[in-house]
């Protein structure tokens, strides 16, 4: 190999190394996949394609996939993860398959009420009221096992 064929792979590894803890790469590396989503949703794609995701399909006909889905875009669109949206949207088929229901439609439809947190994504007011049913429950279920409780259990 040549000195400048070695400088080449020296500065390609460097660069490369600078742009993704920057952060660059990665942001571009998102681009780039919302693009091949945005060109493969304009283009026709065959129903019966390995392309179509039928079981996400599937769970978007449901009322609970729906929710679901829309509760993860919120969570993207809270923090702005705008590359992530991306390609989100296109592979959900938001706005073909199911209509996104904006942060207070999904208060009113989990009927969470106007104690919800504004600085935090819904899916982190869901967890925080998991949390409490479960401690308020009269038989919690464990959510971890403790050394004692294994050493009991193998006696």
């Amino acid at each position: 190999m040549s000195s400048a064929t070695d400088d080449d792979v020296e500065l390609k590894d460097l660069v490369t190394k600078v742009l993704d803890n920057s952060g660059v790469l990665g942001k571009l590396k998102a681009q780039l996949r919302a693009h091949v989503y945005t060109a493969l949703e304009t283009g026709d794609v065959p129903s019966g394609s390995s392309l179509t995701n039928t079981n996400l399909k599937t769970f978007l006909s449901t009322t609970t996939g729906r929710l679901i889905a829309s509760l993860v875009r919120e969570f993207l669109e809270f923090f702005h993860l705008d590359f992530t949206l991306a390609v989100f949207d296109p592979e959900t088929n938001v706005g073909k398959d199911f209509q996104y229901r904006e942060r207070s439609k999904l208060i009113d439809a989990l009927g969470l009420t106007e104690l919800v947190d504004p600085k935090v994504p819904l899916l982190s007011e869901i967890m925080r009221l998991s949390k409490v049913s479960v401690l308020k429950s009269e038989s919690p279920t464990p959510t971890e096992v403790s050394i004692d409780d294994e050493n009991t259990s193998n006696q």
